[in-house]
């Protein structure tokens, strides 16, 4: 159970800086 919510994590970490790095394109 534990991996999964390892995994689950980073893929939220993954899309939340995805987010970001678009963000940051837009703005620049």
């Amino acid at each position: 159970m534990a991996d999964k919510d390892v995994a689950s994590s980073a893929a939220t970490s993954r899309l939340r800086l995805a987010e970001l790095g678009r963000a940051e394109d837009r703005d620049i």
